[in-house]
């Protein structure tokens, strides 16, 4: 079971031994540090990576917070620090530096541990680079690290502050999480809803699906407020669908298992008259969820409407609770389902 605690005072070593490698994204929210400040005084790897954005890495704070995370690393890693870059119009081109890198490891044995720091990697790619991580044939441990925000953009009082992305560039598949569509069903499309409204809607006209099923989010949030940011946010769409759209139990903003679990059983229902798309517009650990789900069951696509603009001035502010979450490989997929 992929379960998920919070840490308590420092991220150690996993069994004692030093990681193989330690991955992680600077950006211009302020969580972006948090797992790095966190790093215990005997935390080691061999070899540690910084992703950054090509479109963002000069935007508000990141400059500031990559050296921060930069200098920690330096003094935790056995080797030079590892820069990568990524491009939000190109979702897979950072991949093949990232796949020689752990080839070497793999080849000289030493995937024994792996520590990501996923709270700030834009969606896509860290779908993508889970997908890659988590089916290699030498994999060892992988543990996920994630920092919450103490606020969101989409809390703050000044309405025109008041948003996280603006605009759709397109709606498209997640590279590795095409799915598998036959013409004979229909379509079944599932949003899970989080706090942008215009994506749930534009991610909606652009399928125009046979079945829609909204996922809210439930009462067991983070912090108060954010179901009812959820709600206001898609109060258009739930009005124009009805509740009858709506799936009969919320998520938790934590819950990777519950939406795990919620993916699977809607799949369960529909699998044989429906071809079903997910698109996971709720919290990042509800995403990690929607992986898990997916992962075992290739026939869901995961659909992904990548946004034109980020409200990269005040996304999110400060630094919440820090989670660990230690990701067991994949069951056979007579199990799964």
């Amino acid at each position: 079971m992929n379960s998920l605690n919070p840490v308590k005072t420092s991220v150690s070593p996993i069994n004692g031994v030093s990681d193989s490698l330690f991955v992680t994204c600077a950006s211009y929210e302020d969580r972006s540090v948090l797992a790095a400040r966190k790093l215990s005084a005997d935390y080691k790897a061999d070899r540690a990576v910084i992703f950054q954005s090509v479109e963002y890495r000069n935007k508000g704070r990141s400059p500031q917070h990559f050296e921060e995370i930069a200098d920690v690393l330096a003094r935790r890693s056995d080797h030079k620090l590892i820069e990568m870059s990524f491009s939000m119009q190109k979702p897979t081109e950072f991949l093949d530096g990232f796949k020689k890198l752990v080839t070497e490891f793999g080849e000289a044995g030493l995937l024994r541990a792996i520590t990501i720091d996923i709270s700030t990697f834009p969606r896509r790619e860290l779908l993508v680079l889970l997908r890659f991580i988590d089916g290699h044939p030498r994999r060892g441990i992988i543990r996920l690290l994630y920092g919450e925000p103490e606020r969101y953009a989409t809390e703050e009082s000044n309405e025109e502050e008041r948003w996280l992305t603006r605009g759709v560039r397109s709606v498209q598949s997640v590279p590795h999480f095409g799915g598998i569509q036959l013409p004979r069903k229909s379509k079944l499309l599932v949003i899970i809803l989080g706090h942008e409204g215009e994506r749930t809607h534009i991610t909606l006209r652009r399928h125009q699906p046979d079945k829609l099923i909204l996922i809210p989010q439930g009462k067991e949030q983070h912090h108060e407020g954010l179901r009812e940011i959820a709600e206001r946010e898609n109060k258009q769409v739930i009005s124009i669908f009805g509740t009858n759209s709506i799936w009969d139990c919320g998520l938790p903003s934590r819950g990777v298992v519950e939406t795990e679990q919620v993916i699977k059983e809607i799949y369960k229902q529909h699998r044989y008259t429906c071809n079903m798309f997910v698109a996971a517009n709720g919290t990042k650990l509800q995403l990690l969820g929607v992986y898990l789900a997916c992962r075992s069951i290739p026939e869901i696509q995961i659909t992904y409407a990548v946004p034109a603009l980020y409200n990269w001035q005040r996304y999110s502010t400060g630094s919440g609770r820090l989670s660990e979450m230690i990701l067991q490989p994949m069951e056979p997929l007579e199990q799964s389902r």
